[in-house]
């Protein structure tokens, strides 16, 4: 009997034993499959933070079209100012360069013009030997006009972007899609260590060009930056709060993958923490080039993430029944997907409540934020202008004569032309923080945060309201929907009133109507009556 016993009692011991491994093992895996889930995760808030960095520095090249978008002929002196204001701001760009179009025809004299500021300009393009040479003789040439910073580059000037096959095929490229592109990985040789670099190029036309054939008759250049990697890169890993993880970019745009950059932690991958399911590999478009970002943990990470709790099962096991481990893995499977099912509902919850707010924020008829989200905006931007110590541009647009064009093209005329105004309003700006609202009737309002002179922003908005080309036959500004842009700028601070913002940019667009419409008009503090910008 005590022999049956003793046997009963080492069978349950080794079903119970069995169970804890059982319920150790699978606890133990449950838990990498959430390390495996929060990898992902970090590693695509890393991308995400890459792309917006990214982004981020696309904005200079932008701003620099927008320049030559504004002025017929920037002088060299404008293209310095702008692009000092910019490198300012984007620490990783090299160098921005402007490039037009030059045909052989106007060669001569294109190079006689420039000689008057630098001597020694010449058209060149390297030789067989690496050697800057003269430009051999061909029908387009896309030299380098004006660049900076100048310190450092100057053997960039007059240089032909054209010269070699693969720039020329970019600037095609470039030029036919009208977007922004991205060459292959350059070795950027002005920095200490030779770090790997690319130029963005973006295309700029003489007027509307909407189809390739229109793109080639009215291109004027190109903007170009060079700009450095590796700096980008760190800025944007930096973001992230998750560490541990080891990151590999390539550019595999081309048969050959290139390596962009590599991001490494100080420990390697542990091969008895190693799971398949940890490689990750993803791609990302950047200015037309396919980049793949190849991640894997490092042993920290996997080791932070993993917590004693199977261990300490197996240990506490020997000391639980069998019917105990059961109702133990129960409770805590039932809570599991309890808990999921809270967090499912959570979120919808949490997904119409946002749903709700940006609708009771958003003008039905044009989408852009109503006059409750524009207040609120406002409060918000005004009161971080304050702390940041920022400028703050309010630009009050006001469409022409839109009464006239409502009593002879009908209300609904009146509302596909406020949908439409209201799209180019919110095309002419790339930050994410400019707010467009609609203040009332035919009255919209544009909040600039960090915004100093909003001149040349307002004239983009007034230009593109224009070229939308909406008849206006009875509107003695235009033969075409235009509007009137007042605004004003100002350095918020606690005795400071948002109202006298307001105000401001109301009395520099009245000023603007005064003055004959279709115009762009800053409230001049200097003085008591705002004049024209």
């Amino acid at each position: 009997m005590k022999s049956f016993s003793n046997l009963i009692l080492v069978v349950a011991i080794l079903l119970c034993l069995a169970l804890v491994a059982v319920m150790s093992w699978s606890f133990y895996h449950q838990e990498t499959r959430s390390i495996v889930a929060q990898f992902r995760n970090d590693v695509d808030d890393k991308i995400a933070a890459i792309e917006l960095e990214i982004d981020i520095d696309f904005e200079a090249v932008y701003a620099m079209r927008g320049l030559f978008n504004t002025i017929p002929n920037v002088s060299d002196g404008e293209f310095q100012s702008m692009a000092r204001e910019v490198l300012r701001r984007h620490k990783e760009i090299q160098a921005l360069e402007w490039v037009p179009r030059i045909s052989e025809v106007q060669r001569p004299e294109f190079v006689t013009q420039r000689r008057a500021s630098f001597s020694n300009f010449e058209l060149t393009e390297f030789n067989d030997q690496g050697l800057l040479v003269p430009a051999a003789k061909r029908e387009i040439y896309y030299p380098v006009l004006y660049v900076a910073p100048m310190v450092g580059n100057e053997v960039a000037l007059g240089f032909d972007m054209g010269s070699t096959r693969v720039r020329k095929i970019a600037l095609d490229k470039t030029r036919d899609s009208g977007r922004l592109n991205v060459t292959e990985p350059i070795v950027l040789v002005q920095e200490p260590e030779e770090e790997v670099g690319f130029i963005v190029m973006l295309p700029v036309y003489d007027g509307r060009a909407t189809t390739v054939v229109s793109r080639r008759q009215k291109l004027k250049g190109f903007v170009l930056s060079a700009y450095r990697l590796p700096g980008i890169m760190r800025s944007a890993i930096a973001m992230t709060k998750a560490e541990g993880i080891n990151l590999s970019l390539y550019d595999v745009s081309d048969s050959e993958p290139k390596l962009l950059f590599e991001h490494r932690s100080r420990e390697a991958v542990a091969q008895d923490d190693y799971h398949p399911e940890f490689d990750y590999t993803t791609e990302i478009d950047i200015g037309g080039r396919s980049w793949q970002v190849m991640a894997t943990p490092t042993r920290g990470y996997v080791a932070q993430r993993h917590s004693l709790t199977p261990y300490l099962i197996l240990v506490l096991g020997f000391f639980i029944v069998v019917a105990g481990a059961l109702y133990i893995r129960l409770v805590l499977h039932y809570s599991y997907r309890t808990g999921l099912l809270v967090e499912e509902r959570t979120r919808e919850l949490e997904k119409a409540r946002q749903a709700l707010e940006r609708q009771n924020r958003t003008d039905p008829l044009t989408g852009v934020a109503n006059r409750k989200g524009f207040d609120e905006a406002l409060d918000r931007e005004w009161h971080r202008a304050i702390r940041e110590q920022h400028p703050l541009s309010l630009l009050m647009v006001d469409v022409d004569a839109f009464k006239q064009y409502n009593d002879h093209y009908g209300h609904q005329a009146g509302d596909n032309c406020l949908k439409q105004l209201a799209m180019a309003l919110t095309q002419s700006f790339k930050r994410s923080a400019d707010i467009v609202a609609r203040y009332g009737g035919e009255e919209f309002v544009v909040i600039l945060p960090n915004t100093a002179d909003a001149y040349h922003l307002a004239e983009r908005c007034r230009v593109n309201i224009e070229r939308l080309t909406i008849p206006h036959e009875y509107s003695e500004a235009a033969p075409v929907v235009t509007v009137s842009i007042g605004f004003s700028v100002v350095l918020p601070t606690n005795d400071s009133l948002q109202e006298e913002l307001l105000s401001e940019a109301d009395t520099a667009l009245y000023k603007a109507k005064g003055d004959g419409r279709n115009r762009v008009v800053r409230y001049q503090l200097e003085s008591a009556d705002p004049g024209s910008s």
